[in-house]
């Protein structure tokens, strides 16, 4: 396949494509700066707050890590049923520290009740037991013993009517264990909360000592420290050294109009082009003990920073956020870390409208470019063509040339090309007309040395020679006759061709005319036999002089290779735009590849000497008087299963023909 013009252009305006792809690199530096710049912001933000935000904790539990009990704030107050789907919270049990596999528990806070979820597991056909204890403020300690006996409300047994008479319960079982639903009076658990659950001889505890661990929850005081120290869009909370969030979420995410409208198609997909915002870790609105990395490293004395995405509401989709958190100390302890977030939408919200507008730009550019490229790649390839295919015309079948191609008039490099083709088929119009005329040239110049030589050699004739000198007088007789003969057809060719441009062309019937040759031939050549199918009504438009002359030049060349007495045939026939008039002999067959170069001049296939002397014009003269007449020639073998010869077939077209296309 061609590589052309129109392909090249094409493919450098398709490399301006490079463009959106620079533009989409740059955009993608200036999001990664303006997030690089957020986080470093929120992270002085947190280094800043640190101090203040630690002298609001309080005293950091002396109990062991592993023994708390976290008090989830709960939205709406749950339905006691034995499950927890409408605790409103995406958060994991805790697992009993001792025998775990055993006990999970899940414990919240619903405006002064305490809710307690616990999971246990256990053989079906066993009914296990569970105990809750629990410190109130005045630092008595109360159990509430649980034992099932079907499913649903729960009996329980207290050595303190005050938690006995105030605790609600509900038993479901499940596959592989049960499921508990507990409601405690929130003054009954003030500061300590355990769970014991038994089965059988086996036993799992939240706690291992004989006092149940403590109650954390978020700090009201930490809260309000956090409230006024926050700034808007802003949002803070403060984890403690298990992870568990111990202040609630101050502040509040500042998003604008445009972030919370859905992205547009082209938006989206450039933001693909750029990578998803969201990076990281995904968190639920309400997930207070997700092990975030850079929460880790604050909590072990290192500063970090990170890029979550967090949901709004449990419907939402996450948006993207970043995060810094920052060591909380007291004394040389590290006891908590206070984690900064800020909503991301607002450089999405930068990044997004610059990068569509000047994405969009671009690609609406290149496409422009790209199509204005390949029209002109288009408009310049026809040019080009059309100066190619004027350049081969330039050369008729009679052998003119046309000087005069299009295009000439263009200022550009097409038109100087076309200028120069111009001029350089004038100088070989120039020098075929100066060779056209050498044939005359040198047949007047020569012709009166020929004379006088051979008029030498006539007065010789009658000169007393020795044998020897006959012999040379002969021979120099014998080349004066061949250069007079050469002579003849060079002028008999040029003669042609100067008829072959200037002659007169009129409708002809041409089987009027075969029957009066084929006439003229039978009593010309009497050694040969002459058959002549001819059709009726074969008109064309031509020169009858020049088809006498092409038809005398087949009809000699048939003769001088057939056989005496055999068939000569000259038939006609009609197509529906052309009629054919063929000549063949039953002579010797062309030799192979030889047919295609018969009918040029200089080229003969006669392979016995004869006094005559052949220079192969006859067959080319006959070419130029069909070409002269919009027509064909060629020549072949054929055979018989009794004879075989050479053809030869001239196609002309009929006269209505010629004049239906000259009318066009």
């Amino acid at each position: 396949m061609s590589f052309g013009l129109r392909r090249q252009l094409l493919l450098i305006g398709l490399l301006t494509l490079l463009l959106p792809w620079a533009s989409t690199l740059y955009i993608r530096e200036t999001e990664s700066a303006l997030r690089s710049a957020q986080a470093n912001f929120l992270q002085d933000l947190a280094r800043g707050l640190a101090p203040a935000i630690s002298r609001a904790l309080p005293q950091a539990s002396p109990d062991p890590l592993d023994e708390l009990i976290y008090l989830h704030r709960l939205g709406a107050t749950p339905v006691l049923d034995g499950f927890s789907d409408d605790w409103r919270l995406n958060a994991r049990l805790q697992p009993a520290v001792v025998a775990p596999e055993l006990l999970s528990v899940l414990a919240g806070d619903d405006d002064g009740t305490v809710w307690l979820f616990a999971r246990a597991a256990h053989a079906p056909s066993q009914l296990p037991r569970i105990e809750v204890s629990c410190l109130a403020d005045n630092g008595e300690l109360q159990r509430a013993s649980l034992q099932p006996e079907a499913p649903g409300a729960l009996n329980s047994t207290s050595d303190k009517l005050a938690l006995n008479d105030r605790l609600r319960g509900f038993w479901q079982p499940v596959a592989n264990g049960s499921l508990w639903e507990l409601r405690i009076p929130r003054d009954s658990c003030r500061q300590r909360l355990g769970v014991l659950l038994a089965v059988g001889a086996q036993e799992a505890r939240t706690y291992r000592g004989s006092m149940p661990g403590a109650i954390i929850s978020q700090s009201p005081a930490l809260n309000d420290v956090l409230q006024q120290n926050t700034l808007p869009g802003i949002e803070a909370y403060v984890v403690d050294r298990s992870g568990w969030h111990v202040s609630s979420i101050s502040g509040s995410r500042a998003v604008t109009a445009e972030a919370t409208q859905p992205a547009g198609t082209m938006a989206r997909l450039y933001r693909r082009l750029l990578g998803s915002d969201q990076a990281g870790q995904t968190l639920a609105p309400d997930a207070v003990m997700t092990r975030l990395a850079a929460v880790t490293d604050a909590l072990a004395g290192q500063p970090a920073q990170a890029r979550v995405a967090i949901a709004s509401a449990l419907d939402e989709p996450a948006r993207p956020v970043a995060l810094a958190a920052q060591p909380l100390r007291q004394g040389n302890d590290v006891v908590a870390a206070l984690v900064l977030r800020q909503d991301s939408a607002a450089i999405l919200t930068l990044a997004n409208p610059s990068l569509v507008r000047l994405t969009n730009t671009i690609v609406i550019t290149t496409a422009v470019v790209v199509a204005m490229l390949l029209a002109f790649a288009t408009w310049l390839s026809w040019r080009v063509r059309r100066l190619a295919k004027a350049t081969i015309r330039a050369l008729d079948s009679r052998g003119q040339l046309a000087t005069s191609l299009p295009g000439r008039q263009a200022v550009d490099e097409i038109g100087a090309l076309t200028r120069g083709f111009e001029s350089l088929l004038g100088r070989v119009s120039e020098q075929q007309s100066w060779l056209r005329s050498m044939a005359d040239k040198l047949s007047h110049e020569l012709r009166t040395p020929l004379a006088v030589v051979q008029s030498s050699l006539d007065n010789l004739d009658f000169s007393e020679l020795d044998p020897q000198q006959r012999a040379l007088s002969q021979r120099a007789s014998d080349g004066v006759r061949r250069l007079r003969a050469i002579l003849n057809s060079m002028s008999s060719v040029n003669r042609a061709e100067q008829a072959a441009r200037t002659a007169m062309h009129e409708q002809i019937d041409l089987s009027v005319l075969l029957n009066q040759l084929v006439t003229a031939y039978q009593s010309t050549f009497t050694d040969h036999q002459w058959h002549a199918p001819i059709a009726d009504n074969a008109k064309v438009w031509g020169s009858a002089d020049l088809i006498v002359q092409m038809l005398d030049k087949l009809v000699e060349n048939a003769v001088g290779f057939a056989p005496p007495k055999s068939t000569v045939t000259l038939t006609l026939e009609l197509e529906s735009s052309h009629v054919i008039m063929t000549v063949h002999n039953e002579g010797p067959p062309l030799p192979a590849g030889k047919s295609a170069n018969l009918f040029d001049g200089f080229v003969s296939h006669r392979n016995t000497a004869t006094e005559h002397t052949h220079l192969g014009f006859g067959l080319y003269i006959a070419r130029l008087i069909v070409e002269a007449h919009e027509g064909t020639i060629t020549a072949s073998n054929w055979r018989t299963n009794t004879a075989s010869g050479v053809r030869v077939d001239v196609r002309l077209p009929r006269s209505t023909t010629h004049i239906a296309s000259t009318a066009n």
